[in-house]
């Protein structure tokens, strides 16, 4: 990209993922806007201003995908900062039975991969 051009929302959301940061944007009421965009839904605002989020919320649901040694859990999570995001579940966190939903969780970005992702566990628990 040459300097003359400016990057996208989503470049800039997926830039701080790479650098381990969860950026959103917020609007000039104060809105939460989620996925990265130019302006927010509703209102059109463009007066957006990025933010960096604790990753801390509520599991919503989750799934249990099979598949290689250890399955994956893909998670929703109802974050603080008032939008919902997806995820994975640390296998860490106990998922027996549905008793899981409404855990307090505390996410963090795992960069070791190919492509940076959000990985949740349970409030004070290792992610």
């Amino acid at each position: 990209m040459n300097q003359t051009q400016e990057m996208t929302p989503w470049q800039t959301h997926e830039d701080a993922l790479r650098q381990g940061r969860f950026l959103f944007q917020v609007a000039s009421d104060g809105s939460a806007v989620f996925y990265p965009r130019v302006c927010a839904p509703g209102t059109g605002d463009t007066q957006l201003r990025w933010q960096e989020s604790a990753l801390q919320g509520t599991l919503y649901s989750y799934s249990e995908l099979p598949g290689g040694s250890a399955p994956s859990i893909v998670a929703l999570v109802d974050l603080d900062d008032g939008f919902r995001i997806m995820g994975n579940l640390s296998p860490a966190l106990p998922i027996a039975n549905q008793s899981v939903i409404g855990t307090r969780v505390q996410g963090h970005i795992d960069t070791a991969g190919a492509l940076p992702r959000v990985v949740f566990a349970a409030m004070g628990a290792a992610s």
